[in-house]
């Protein structure tokens, strides 16, 4: 008699508690990331973006317990006859959280690959935007430089003229 440890039942269904946990709490910390939506502000997408990516670790880690639950499942079914377990309601709901979270796990796929092209596009729209405000700030810092140069300038200017008609003879001053 092949009996399975009673642990097995329990730790089957903490798994799959845990990865459905960590999917949901991702999923709505992705949509609260994007709750102040500015699709027009690039500095802002680029956060976005970053933060997407970083956190993107969560519903992976999340699948993977699914996945692991599922999988110990699995072994937990007697075999019938022909080897396959029979087909009951709690079966059949696995087969759709299953299916559930592999399509989750293909649109997670291919948002973090959008997500790359989007950060690139977004980091080189910021990195135009930092150029264009160091060039206008390098202008005005020249535009300032030149007049208080030209204002230091006249100021030497009219103290050596003062100097020079204060110390020249009388008899060149007309």
């Amino acid at each position: 008699m092949n009996q399975t440890p009673p642990f097995t039942a329990f730790a089957s269904r903490t798994l799959r508690l845990v990865g459905i946990l960590l999917i949901l709490t991702s999923l709505l910390n992705f949509v609260i990331l994007l709750v102040p939506l500015n699709l027009q502000d690039p500095q802002w997408q680029l956060n976005v973006t970053i933060q997407l990516v970083d956190r993107g670790i969560t519903p992976l880690v999340g699948l993977a317990f699914l996945v692991a639950g599922f999988w110990i499942e699995s072994f937990l079914g007697k075999p019938q006859g022909d080897g396959q377990r029979p087909l009951s309601v709690h079966s059949a709901a696995s087969l759709d959280l299953r299916f559930l979270a592999f399509w989750l796990s293909s649109v997670l796929g291919v948002v973090f690959l959008l997500l790359i092209v989007l950060l690139f596009s977004t980091a080189g729209a910021v990195n135009e935007q930092a150029l264009t405000q160091i060039n206008q700030e390098a202008t005005q810092a020249q535009a300032q430089l030149a007049t208080r140069l030209t204002a230091e300038v006249g100021q030497q200017r009219s103290k050596i003229e003062g100097l020079l008609k204060r110390s020249s003879p009388p008899e060149c001053r007309h």
